[in-house]
This record gives C-alpha cells, sequence and structure tokens, in this order.
C-alpha cells in the first residue's frame, strides 16, 4: 500500500487520526502491477497474532508467543513484499516484543479522546472506543 503525500486534503484528520491508535492492526502488503497481490501480512495487536498469506493462500496464523520463542517467516514472505529477510523477521520480533508499548500508546490515546472532544468528533467511529 502506498500513500501519497504530495497533496495533503486532510491536514488536521491526517495527523490526529494514527491509524495505529484506532485500528491495531499492522498490515504489509506488496502488490503485483496488476494489483494481485504478491503478499500480506498483518500483525494483530488485539488478538497477539500474525496473519498472512502468499498471493492468496492464507496460512496458519502465528502468535506473537511463536514469534518470541524465535520462529521466524519464511523468506518466501520477505521475497514478496520486497524486503530483505533478515530485516523482515527482525522488525516482526521487535513489534511482537514491544506490543505492551503499543498498547500503552493505544490506551492513552483512548484516555485522551474521552477528555477532548474535538479530537473525538475527528476520529470515525469512535464510540466503540469511549465506551471501553
Amino acid at each position: 500500500m502506498v500513500y501519497r503525500t504530495d497533496k495533503i486534503v486532510n491536514p488536521v484528520q491526517s495527523s490526529s487520526n494514527p491509524m495505529f491508535a484506532i485500528d491495531r492492526n499492522f498490515p504489509i502488503v506488496s502488490r503485483y502491477e496488476d494489483g494481485n497481490q504478491r503478499a500480506h501480512i498483518n500483525i494483530n495487536l488485539n488478538e497477539k497474532v500474525i496473519y498472512w498469506k502468499i498471493k492468496d493462500e492464507k496460512k496458519s496464523f502465528v502468535t506473537f508467543e511463536k514469534i518470541l520463542d524465535g520462529f521466524k517467516l519464511p523468506s518466501i514472505v520477505s521475497n514478496l513484499l520486497l524486503i530483505d529477510n533478515k530485516d523482515f523477521n527482525n522488525s516482526l520480533l521487535n513489534v511482537v516484543s514491544n506490543n505492551t508499548v503499543f498498547d500503552s500508546l493505544y490506551y492513552d490515546f483512548v484516555n485522551f479522546l474521552k477528555v477532548n472532544k474535538y479530537y473525538l468528533d475527528l476520529v470515525k467511529d469512535s464510540k466503540h472506543l469511549i465506551e471501553k
């Protein structure tokens, strides 16, 4: 996925709505020139798992615990994502190892929204955030 930053048409929303704080999923996707997916991974912070697939073939998810125990995704995934395999697996380990930091940021952000109506109103579908 590529985001264009040569023209920002919603500067307030784009700067005030960090997707990682709301979505809790970190996707990495690579596509062929025709738009079909080469590979896709999704680091799901809520479920503490990594979902992945090669082209249209979904693979068994990998738990954070398994990553912490030394499991590495195969090089075919990083090759299809056009990322160095060692860097790719180290990055996964880094995110998984620091998932409590992301949790803390998320809960701090939600608590901030609960007392700042202006920013809360900028967040799409914010009701589920403040009900927690």
